[in-house]
């Protein structure tokens, strides 16, 4: 896993979370 503090990795994970909640 990459570094959980880029905030690049960061947005794609609230990207992410954003698309499983629909």
């Amino acid at each position: 896993m990459a570094d959980s503090r880029d905030p690049a990795s960061d947005q794609m994970q609230h990207w992410k979370e954003q698309r499983a909640a629909q």
